[in-house]
């Protein structure tokens, strides 16, 4: 029941934020954002984390509500890598080199509101962004072979998937170098519902057998963010 739930509500907020993704599309102004990002745990999370800090890529698509309204509406996108184990395996015959890899990731999805009062009078323009959505934490184990430099993955499964409801608000400073780009400096703050997800990779001492170790916390997160914006 609680898996069905879970994945009802990451289907809901994806079919929300695709619906978005046209009117940013179509309207008469709209920006565009990609940059690097960094996803530092606040709270109890911060405590249970092995991990002090995730990063990965963010990217937004945006349009403006109206042509006089420094407001624009659209959806927002975040994958974070935070924690990875490796090792070397037993090869199965000689000249192939066999490792299994564990990755434990989050990727946030939000409707986002951007408030932009400066963006007619200045190039250096100061926004605040207001989300709403969710965190998809999920553990993604892989088996990969190794021959003659070339990499092929043998088996891949994800195990731990949970989804958390999440919601705050964003700062940022665009510095426009042209009438299309800009340099992007932007801090967001989210709140996030309790949730399960994995803390660290552990490997049993009495079976040798690897196991994740669970934790159940609300996940608050604050993600500092660099990159540039390109305006339409």
């Amino acid at each position: 029941m609680h898996l069905s739930f879970s994945l009802v509500r990451k289907k809901n907020l994806l079919f929300t934020l695709l619906l978005l993704l046209p009117f940013a599309l179509v309207a008469q102004r709209a920006q565009f954002g990609a940059g690097f990002a960094i996803a530092y745990p606040l709270g109890e999370m911060n405590e249970n984390y092995d991990a002090q800090w995730g990063y990965g890529l963010n990217l937004y698509l945006m349009g403006k509500l109206h042509e006089d309204v420094p407001l624009y509406l659209g959806a927002d996108f975040t994958y974070a890598l935070y924690d990875k184990f490796s090792e070397s395996l037993p090869p199965t015959f000689p000249g192939e080199e066999l490792e299994q890899v564990i990755n434990s990731n989050i990727i946030l999805g939000h409707a986002v509101l951007r408030v932009s009062p400066m963006e007619e009078i200045s190039p250096v323009r100061l926004y605040v962004d207001g989300l709403i959505g969710g965190k998809y934490f999920y553990t993604r184990w892989k088996l990969n072979s190794t021959i003659g430099g070339d990499t092929q993955v043998l088996d891949a499964s994800t195990d731990e998937a949970n989804f958390a409801a999440s919601y705050g608000l964003g700062v940022g400073l665009q510095i426009a170098f042209t009438d299309h780009f800009a340099l992007d400096l932007r801090t967001l703050y989210l709140f996030g519902t309790e949730t399960d997800y994995v803390q660290a990779v552990r490997r049993d001492p009495a079976s040798g057998a690897l196991t994740y170790e669970m934790a159940r916390t609300e996940t608050t997160m604050l993600l500092p963010q660099l990159g540039f914006t390109l305006l339409f």
